[in-house]
């Protein structure tokens, strides 16, 4: 299935298509029939990670579904995949080290970015390098950042814009397994950033939350659609573990050569049914004077809702420049084409989302 050149346009194209996140997008666009471009190294690896249903999708309908061999790290290569797509997905991590040509090639060729990066340097390092003026560079469309932020820009909204506001951005995860490739990720993460903050303990609504204060990506995303908001972001955790991990962050950092070898004896990531054991809970809390705003995203399987997330940014970002998600989408929108989505196929079955808003 091989082919030098893509004769389908308006589509969708997708780099790291076998990798853990990448393959959870092509079974999905396979199953909804969305036309698409699949840029990988090894066409028989792709083969090898599909199931039967999506092998026959993919096999019979060669005029839909392309499979082009792409070099992430050629820019000739990027160009020539590029030629053809509207708007490429990438799921290449971790983004740091692989991820950045796909982006540079996209500014030069004009063609639209998506991308499932959950790096905060990554993620700085695109807002402070382009600036399209003919399409859109989107990071951070997956699970970490997108819902945090489109609530966050709702939260924001309802308050008066003249008062000065803050908002607090709280992770609370159960039953979740990382990734090999999430794994890698978060020690780069983890490298480029500050050392976790304060432990502090806070009644979100009905809940309450010991949570650790932590550098992550909305502190960046939010600033861009909202530049006068502190923004503060969370991780639900035990307070005794919470203590530890301050601890040991400056061992950790000594440790980082030892950490990033010893990824790769990871397993690739959790099963299906694991994955649908793993829920998250999105608290989000805007204040401006004495008024509150609060939003809440919550869900099952992390890996699969961004997918879902993935695909929908793909064919829903609109605008030219270098955008949050926020303001690449209708944020109320996006976030009900999200819960309303209805997954086709078998892997993603049981990967659901919801979103609420309170004012009191």
């Amino acid at each position: 299935m091989y082919c030098d050149t893509l004769y389908i346009v308006n589509q969708i194209g997708l780099l790291g298509g076998t990798g853990y996140t990448g393959r959870l997008v092509v079974k999905e666009l396979l199953a909804q029939k969305i036309p698409f471009a699949v840029g990988i190294r090894n066409e028989s690896k792709l083969y090898e990670v599909l199931d039967e249903s999506s092998l026959n999708e993919l096999k019979s309908n060669p005029d839909e579904y392309q499979v082009v061999s792409v070099d992430v790290t050629d820019e000739d290569s990027l160009k020539r995949f590029y030629e053809k797509i509207d708007t490429v997905i990438s799921t290449v991590g971790p983004f740091c080290k692989l991820g950045k040509l796909p982006v540079v090639v996209a500014n030069e060729t004009k063609t639209n970015y998506i991308d499932s990066t959950g790096e905060p340097e990554f993620m700085k390092w695109i807002y402070n390098n382009f600036n399209p003026e003919q399409n859109f560079i989107v990071p951070a469309c997956g699970f970490d950042y997108l819902p945090g932020d489109l609530i966050s820009n709702k939260c924001l909204s309802d308050l008066d814009e003249n008062e000065h506001a803050s908002i607090e951005i709280t992770y609370v995860i159960s039953h979740w397994i990382p990734t090999r490739g999430t794994a890698e990720s978060a020690i780069m993460a983890f490298v480029n950033s500050d050392d976790p903050g304060k432990i502090d303990e806070i009644s979100f609504l009905d809940k309450n939350l010991s949570r650790l204060k932590i550098p992550w990506g909305e502190k960046t995303t939010v600033g861009l659609h909202h530049p006068n908001a502190d923004v503060s972001c969370y991780v639900s955790v035990n307070k005794m573990v919470g203590e530890v991990l301050k601890f040991m962050t400056p061992l950790t950092r000594l440790a980082i050569p030892l950490l990033e070898k010893s990824t790769k004896f990871l397993p690739e990531g959790p099963n299906a049914d694991r994955r649908r054991k793993a829920t998250y809970d999105i608290y989000v809390k805007a204040t401006a004077g004495s008024n509150s705003s609060y939003g809440i995203f919550n869900g099952i399987d992390i890996y699969g809702t961004t997918a879902i997330m993935l695909i929908l940014s793909a064919q829903n970002a609109s605008g030219i420049g270098t955008m949050a998600p926020s303001q690449a989408f209708d944020t109320l929108t996006m976030l009900k084409d999200i819960s309303n989505f209805e997954v086709k196929s078998d892997d993603l079955k049981g990967a659901t989302c919801n979103y609420s808003f309170v004012k009191p």
